[in-house]
């Protein structure tokens, strides 16, 4: 468990740091209403994909572990929260407060799988696992941001973002 969170975080963190650094090139694709509009809520999205994934590795394994009614209150939880979030969020910020409440309820469901995996006594869950590749995406995405400021040029802001990425992943191993 512990080598595949962490290594899907690693990987996700690389759609994850263009998407964040350059969000209206890619909206841009689908339309300029998109680009315009849409950039902060693709930026959140971008953020709640890291709990997505963790929720993602932690559901099958605490099925393996045979807890599903864990996974059914994990869910539930986050689901809840996620469609209340939704009903306060949208009205004020629209397809941002969407991406409010996707982020809450990401957070949610990761927050509460993983609490239950680390109380089952079957797996012991390293910290590194999580914590590690974590600090480098923010890492990545900070020296991206700066970058980007400084340079303008959202290319090589990725491009320096990734460079970061990998040298602080292997940093951190």
């Amino acid at each position: 468990y512990n080598l595949s969170i962490k290594s899907a975080i690693l990987l996700s963190s690389v759609p994850i740091i263009i998407l964040f650094l350059n969000p209206s090139r890619i909206l841009g694709l689908i339309s300029e209403d998109y680009a315009i509009g849409g950039s902060l809520a693709l930026q959140l999205l971008m953020v709640s994909t890291v709990a997505s994934v963790i929720y993602g590795i932690a559901t099958p394994t605490l099925n393996g572990l045979n807890q599903p009614k864990k996974i059914f209150l994990a869910t539930a939880v986050s689901s809840v929260l996620g469609l209340g979030v939704s009903f306060m969020a949208i009205p004020f910020w629209g397809v941002e407060g969407a991406a409010v409440a996707n982020f809450a309820a990401s957070v949610a469901g990761a927050t509460l799988a993983v609490g239950f995996l680390a109380a089952s006594s079957l797996l012991r869950l390293e910290v590194r696992s999580f914590l590690g590749p974590l600090l480098a995406l923010v890492l990545s995405l900070a020296v991206g941001e700066l970058a980007l400021s400084e340079l303008g040029e959202p290319n090589i802001a990725i491009g320096v973002s990734l460079l970061s990425l990998l040298a602080t992943s292997l940093l951190l191993r």
